[in-house]
């Protein structure tokens, strides 16, 4: 049994310092800073800064985004084609959350897929974040907005069977694109992204340890990625095509080089896509050899966690989308652990961690801050030192207001 004191720290201006005191001890704190908002003074400043909401997308935002983003040429071209023209005149008291709900509705008219207006929905509620941030604008509109999310419906996977590998490869080997079999190849060995391949150079190529290192992979972090001896071998096979039509293959030359400009190419989808139709697959997209490859993971036995690693996902949520290939194993593992329990011999004894209470009453105690704030039930000024505003009981679980 322990309690929690709650005290403000008014020689830290939004702070407040917890003790706990129990029977596990001595006392321990906790200390939370800049619990309460503030206002920037010169927010009503940086609102006139602006003419319009297209003026701080160009001059503010875009400059951040390139600095910070990778394909920050992707949020350009979403904000010219489907923002500017509609948000962009309009200053940024004129957006209004209305707006934002039309704006959605109009691009499902125009013909968008839920996902699509999500996506620029996404990227607008963003940028709109970030001007709060800055001081540019006091609320985002899309906190009001009444379509929070299009529905989706579950996220579309395509799994190729061995036949179906098979017609596919066979219409490959008969394009006359150069690289497109063995690139195809080494999707289906590896799982790897088709980027991760197109960009890839001999230098990234380990052969000793069978590994593919990626500097900058799509969550932003460097991956390696495994390769089989099967893969190694299309390496071997792409290393003799391409000193046949003379490209260099020295470290530092690129894998699947282009052979009119040297440079890696920029897409292989029109050569993909005839042979796919050419084998009758006109449903199958490149991506979709990722997720077999992750079907043939799990059906040969790896874990989810191993699947996670072998994919280059950086949260497992991504990986769980491939849990119904896993066989059902959830019965035997609760009837394990029932075997093991023989209640006549032996007892079971709750244990709470410090650290599980000091999580928990983190968010208790944030959360009720923020009522206390709402109210005004106290004040930061005019009391020196600590004040006692709650103590929290962690055996009875209940929260007690200082008087």
């Amino acid at each position: 049994m322990g309690y929690w004191y709650c005290f403000l720290d008014e020689s830290v201006p939004n702070s407040v310092v917890c003790q706990y005191i129990g029977a596990r001890g001595g006392p321990q704190y906790v200390y939370f800073s800049n619990i309460f908002k503030t206002t920037d003074s010169n927010s009503s400043k940086n609102l006139q800064e602006f003419s319009c909401f297209e003026d701080f997308f160009d001059h503010k935002y875009y400059p951040f985004s390139k600095a910070t983003k990778r394909r920050s040429h992707l949020e350009l071209y979403v904000f010219d084609k489907h923002i500017r023209p509609i948000f962009g005149h309009k200053t940024f008291a004129e957006i209004t959350s209305q707006d934002l709900d039309l704006w959605m509705t109009a691009q499902l008219e125009a013909g968008y897929k839920p996902a699509t207006v999500n996506k620029h929905s996404s990227m607008l509620n963003r940028i709109l974040n970030i001007a709060v941030q800055w001081g540019y604008l006091d609320t985002n509109p899309f906190k009001a907005v009444v379509i929070k999310k299009l529905p989706t419906g579950d996220y579309m996977q395509r799994f190729l069977t061995h036949s179906e590998i098979k017609s596919l490869l066979s219409a490959c080997k008969r394009s006359t694109h150069p690289f497109l079999h063995p690139f195809v190849k080494l999707l289906l060995l590896t799982g790897a992204r088709k980027s991760e391949l197109r960009l890839a150079k001999w230098t990234c190529i380990d052969l000793q340890k069978g590994e593919l290192f990626v500097a900058v992979s799509k969550s932003g972090r460097s991956r390696t990625v495994v390769l089989s001896k099967k893969a190694l071998a299309v390496l071997e096979q792409v290393k003799l095509r391409s000193e046949a039509l003379g490209l260099p293959i020295n470290r530092d030359s690129w894998v699947f080089a282009n052979p009119r400009t040297g440079q890696p190419y920029t897409s292989l989808h029109i050569a993909f896509f005839k042979a796919r139709d050419s084998a009758g697959l006109s449903s199958v997209r490149m991506h979709d050899l990722r997720h077999t490859y992750a079907s043939l993971l799990i059906n040969n036995g790896a874990s989810i966690y191993e699947v996670q690693q072998v994919l280059g996902h950086y949260n497992i949520s991504m990986t769980e989308r491939y849990a119904r290939f896993f066989p059902n194993t959830l019965q035997d593992r609760v009837d394990i652990v029932a075997e093991s329990l023989d209640f006549d011999r032996i007892s079971v004894q709750p244990a709470v961690a410090i650290c599980d209470c000091c999580t928990g009453f983190k968010v208790e105690i944030l959360r009720i801050f923020g009522k206390i704030c709402a109210r005004k039930m106290f004040s930061l000024a005019g009391t020196p030192g600590l004040t006692l505003i709650m103590r929290f009981d962690l055996a009875a679980g209940c929260n007690t207001m200082a008087p």
